[in-house]
């Protein structure tokens, strides 16, 4: 596993990012995107982050469909979903309340290229859970179509079941907003109903009371 140290020194990293491979992962983003709120799909060099890229996930929002789904999805989220991801729902099987507010957050990335860092515990079938990282970005397929959101999902520690079990129920524990550059005209209140945040990261209500 990488060390969090690995990170390029000259990109600030949010606080609230903790796992390594996500750390790498926002910080590969921030290179590549330069000045643009969000990189080209085609600018992303797999192999820069090949220790990473069987943990990450493209999602996007289908214009019929107002849910997200996996476009997608490396190995090893599969391996520990416990399942082929591609094409099915992103939240399924996620509680009403917290599916709402993991929704926003994914509008937040596509709307307003403003990325966000979720952690949540995934359950399996006997009843054992995993804690995992989620980081979602922004990147555009090319320069006409919507963003898509990249991923990182990343346990907290590879459960001894992975690939054996699959994940049958999430509860989310945080969600915060990074707040990079807004868009010129955007109001952001629009969107998350606290207001336009002061400082780098902000919590959206819902989730775990």
């Amino acid at each position: 596993m990488d060390s969090p140290h690995d990170t390029p020194s000259a990109i600030a990293v949010p606080p609230d990012v903790l796992h390594p491979g996500s750390r790498k992962l926002f910080c590969y983003w921030e290179r590549i995107r330069g000045e643009a709120s969000a990189p080209l799909r085609a600018n992303i060099d797999l192999k820069e982050i090949k220790r990473i890229v069987s943990s990450l996930a493209l999602i996007e929002r289908m214009p019929a469909n107002p849910g997200y789904s996996w476009r997608l999805a490396g190995t090893s989220v599969c391996r520990l979903w416990g399942h082929e991801l591609t094409g099915r729902p992103v939240l399924e099987n996620w509680p009403l309340s917290e599916r709402d507010t993991m929704a926003r957050a994914f509008d937040s990335v596509v709307t307003l290229l403003q990325p966000f860092v979720a952690r949540f515990a995934g359950r399996n079938m006997r009843g054992d859970e995993i804690g995992m990282e989620l980081l979602a970005l922004p990147v555009y397929p090319d320069a006409r179509q919507r963003p898509q959101v990249l991923a990182s999902l990343m346990p907290f520690r590879e459960p001894s079941w992975s690939g054996e079990q699959r994940l049958i129920a999430f509860r989310l524990s945080s969600l915060r907003v990074i707040w990079t550059e807004p868009l010129p005209g955007e109001d952001t209140r629009a969107l998350l109903p606290e207001g336009r945040p002061q400082g780098f990261l902000r919590i959206i209500n819902g989730g775990l009371s």
